[in-house]
């Protein structure tokens, strides 16, 4: 789990288990509800991941998956 510098978006990693892969899910943490909103989810990711953090202007989200593989995500 990460909170994005602005505090606006937090980034959620999901473990893979027997019914479904890992993924990603990054939730608006700043809505008019006061609730976790889904903004995005990055699915079927076929190890778990070990590691995740935004950039520092928040337009990126950086993750390391448990067999060393690696990816940016644009979150623009």
């Amino acid at each position: 789990m990460k909170l994005s510098v602005d505090e606006k978006m937090l980034a959620l990693a999901l473990s893979r288990n027997q019914e479904q892969n890992a993924k990603i899910e990054i939730y608006d943490v700043e809505n008019e509800e006061n609730n976790f909103r889904l903004l995005c989810s990055i699915d079927n990711l076929n190890t778990s991941v070990e590691y995740l953090d935004f950039s520092t202007d928040n337009f990126y989200l950086f993750y390391k998956d448990v067999s060393d593989e690696t990816a940016l995500i644009d979150l623009d």
